[in-house]
């Protein structure tokens, strides 16, 4: 069980860079010169814990994963952006959670 837990986490890690790859390719087919970059903050958010105290903790985790997974899409398209010489435009809260992750 273990290891086809662990064949589908290399699954899906493989078709994610695809996915990314693809969406990365179409940006630099739009030829632009800025990027703006919303990743979602609400599960990052102090105060929007707060108010998911009630939420079952699976449903929480799962929200908590799919918000990381965004956030770090978001970092790879600010990156591509450095490295393809665009402007990237990054809106986020200052005091959210999620820039203490470690990519």
């Amino acid at each position: 069980m273990f290891q086809t837990l662990v064949e589908q986490l290399l699954v899906d890690r493989f078709q994610t860079f695809l996915r990314v790859n693809l969406c990365l390719e179409r940006l630099d087919e739009l030829d632009v010169d800025a990027v703006t970059i919303t990743p979602p903050c609400d599960q990052f958010s102090i105060m929007q814990n707060m108010n998911n105290s009630g939420e079952k903790p699976k449903s929480k985790k799962a929200k908590r994963r799919e918000a990381e997974v965004l956030w770090f899409f978001a970092l790879r398209v600010f990156c591509w952006a450095l490295e393809t010489n665009r402007l990237p435009i990054l809106e986020h809260p200052w005091g959210a959670s999620s820039w203490a992750l470690k990519a």
